[in-house]
């Protein structure tokens, strides 16, 4: 018999996000993020991820185009750590012919640490798979970053009218 994985409803809300120069991002910020009390509300996660890209550049410079962020967290001794795992796709050649590079930073508590070797969890992969899949389907980056892909059972079933 086939039983429900624990990652069912992990996502709670997915949103596109760009810097004041326009740089996007897709945000998916997971269940634990809001309902550990490690951010108050879906705005202060889109507020800590606009901070760590003007933060570290590097994320949103030609030739990047775009980036995927998935916003988490947990408690440490009772102290809770923001968490953001970033992915900027580095593209080399035009949209439909290239397969681009990723660059990925993981940041707890706005702090990267390039010897941890943690980059994302499975459910992460599991998006960033769907993501790509969809961007090989669009004709462009504007069509791209405002499409989304389906995460069936990833996605949470609270109403939006009821996220935080």
């Amino acid at each position: 018999m086939f039983t429900t994985m624990a990652y069912r409803g992990t996502v709670l809300s997915r949103d596109l996000v760009k810097t004041e120069e326009g740089f996007p991002t897709k945000l998916y910020t997971f269940v634990m993020a809001i309902d550990n009390g490690i951010f108050p509300d879906l705005k202060s996660v889109k507020q800590h991820l606009l901070e760590l890209i003007n933060e570290n550049p590097e994320i949103a410079v030609h030739p990047h185009r775009y980036a995927i962020g998935i916003a988490w967290g947990y408690k440490e001794v009772d102290k809770p750590v923001k968490a953001m795992d970033i992915f900027s796709y580095k593209f080399d050649k035009p949209w439909d012919r290239c397969n681009p590079d990723v660059h990925g930073w993981v940041f707890k508590n706005h702090n990267h640490t390039p010897y941890d070797r943690e980059v994302t969890c499975e459910t992460g992969t599991i998006i960033l798979g769907k993501e790509a899949e969809l961007r090989r389907l669009t004709k462009s980056l504007e069509n791209y970053i405002n499409s989304w892909p389906d995460i069936g059972d990833l996605l949470s079933i609270i109403p939006k009218r009821q996220l935080p």
